[in-house]
Parts: structure tokens; C-alpha cells; sequence
């Protein structure tokens, strides 16, 4: 299976449903492959881990060996060998882990979410800050949607 153009989103399970779970103050983790890196997300942090190989272990199992990453576009990438490993559960989940850093991730891929799978959950923003700073949020979305 080619990985490139991959897209995950992260998911918790509530009761019988994996539901994402968009948290008003940092998002939900994501995991987007691309040719030669991938970009991962967890919430309040991300790096592109640029790839050295992905070679499949077994069927739907990858090893995934990463030489570095960088957090900012055209930054030095900073030199550090990882070994993560990707794993199709089935149809609906992937798990993503890297024992080292004590990472591991359950993913559901965007077309899931398109064919309605999986649920989709904003947080509402009280739940998070008080009302001036929800207030001043609302009224920023607002003028960047006039502006599109």
C-alpha cells in the first residue's frame, strides 16, 4: 500500500463510536503522509519526520524510519533516527506508535469521516476559556470569512 497523500485524523471511542474530538484549545491529532515525510500532530505540537524507509512487516503493518524533522517549512531538519510503526486494524482504524517517545495514537482515515463512520465533535469554546476570549475568537472567524 502507497502511504503518500495518507491522511489520519486521531479518534477517542465513546461507547460503541470513534468520534473525533475537536478540543477548543489545541485540536485533535492528525497524521498526513506525503513522498518523502510526514507530518504529525498531536495536539498543541507538530513536526515533519522526514523519511528514510517504510518497509511492510506484515500485511497492513509498516516500520516507518525516520532521519530527522523540522517543525517550520525550510527550517534545518534537527538529525535523529526514530522507528515508528503504523498498523491497519481494519477497515475503520489505524494505530500509530513509537515506543521510545511513548506515542501511540488511534487514527481513522478522512474518508471514514466522509462516508460518515466516524463522528465529528467541536468543543464548544466556553468549555475551554471564558467569554471575552470566546467573544474575540468568534468575532476574528467572522472577519476572516467575510474576507475569503
Amino acid at each position: 500500500m502507497d502511504l503518500n497523500n495518507l491522511v489520519l485524523l486521531g479518534v477517542i471511542k465513546t461507547d460503541s463510536l470513534y468520534t473525533i474530538n475537536n478540543k477548543c484549545d489545541g485540536g485533535y491529532p492528525v497524521l498526513r503522509f506525503y513522498k518523502n515525510e510526514f507530518y504529525f500532530y498531536a495536539p498543541q505540537e507538530g513536526s515533519n519526520y522526514l523519511i528514510e524507509s517504510i518497509e511492510e512487516t506484515k500485511n497492513n503493518e509498516y516500520k516507518i524510519t525516520t532521519k530527522g524533522y523540522y517543525l517550520i517549512a525550510n527550517q534545518k531538519p534537527i538529525q535523529e533516527k526514530r522507528v515508528w510503526r503504523l498498523i491497519k486494524e481494519n477497515e475503520l482504524l489505524w494505530n500509530f506508535e513509537n515506543d521510545k517517545l511513548n506515542v501511540k495514537y488511534q487514527f481513522a482515515d478522512t474518508i471514514s469521516l466522509i462516508k460518515r463512520k466516524i463522528l465529528f465533535y467541536n468543543q464548544p469554546c466556553i468549555e475551554c476559556w471564558d467569554d471575552e476570549i470566546c467573544d474575540d475568537l468568534k468575532s476574528k472567524e467572522n472577519l476572516n470569512i467575510r474576507h475569503l
